[in-house]
C-alpha cells in the first residue's frame, strides 16, 4: 500500500520558472563598477581612491587579480593594466584597458609539424 499524505497547510507551490542568464563565472568584486568605466575609455589610465582601511597589500592584490582576468569585471586575462601606489599617503589603484587584442591567441605556424 502507498503512502499518500495531503498536503501541509503551510507547503506553497513551487514557483513559476524564471528565464535569466547566471552571473559570470569568477569573481564580483568592488572593483567591477570601476573597470566598466575604464572600458569606456580604453587606453586611459584611472586612478581608484581606496580608503585608509585598506591595506596596500590588498590593492597590490587586487591588481595582480585584474590583469590576471581572475575578477569577473577583469575578463578576459591581460585586457587590463592594473598597480597599486601610494598618492599623498592613500594607497590608490591604478588600471587601464587595453582591449582583448592586445594579447590575441597565437596562430599556429603554416607547415609546423609536433
Amino acid at each position: 500500500m502507498t503512502d499518500v499524505r495531503e498536503p501541509d497547510a503551510g507547503m506553497r507551490p513551487v514557483s513559476a520558472v524564471v528565464w535569466v542568464d547566471p552571473p559570470p563565472v569568477g569573481r564580483r568584486s568592488m572593483f567591477d563598477g570601476f573597470l566598466g568605466e575604464l572600458r569606456s575609455r580604453p587606453g586611459v589610465w584611472g586612478r581608484l581612491g581606496v580608503s585608509y582601511a585598506v591595506s596596500s597589500a590588498s590593492l597590490s592584490t587586487a591588481a595582480r587579480d585584474i590583469r590576471a582576468g581572475r575578477l569577473a569585471g577583469a575578463r578576459p586575462a591581460g585586457s587590463f593594466e592594473a598597480r597599486s601606489a601610494t598618492v599623498d599617503g592613500v594607497t590608490c589603484l591604478f588600471a587601464r584597458y587595453v582591449g582583448a587584442e592586445r594579447h590575441p591567441t597565437p596562430s599556429p605556424t603554416k607547415g609546423a609539424t609536433p
